[in-house]
């Protein structure tokens, strides 16, 4: 259970980084973030249909 709640703590603290990156208008930095929010959005489902 504790992986979960970490997972949903850092999947916050990268997507406002996200977020970030796109009002800055870094496209390559903002990609490679999406890619890691979604890789952890995948994770955290995976996780909470165990």
């Amino acid at each position: 259970m504790k992986r979960i709640e970490d997972l949903k703590i850092r999947i916050e603290k990268e997507r406002t980084s996200l977020n970030q990156m796109v009002k800055d208008k870094k496209a390559d930095e903002a990609y490679q973030q999406s890619l890691l929010v979604d890789a952890l959005i995948a994770e955290y489902i995976g996780l909470t249909n165990e």
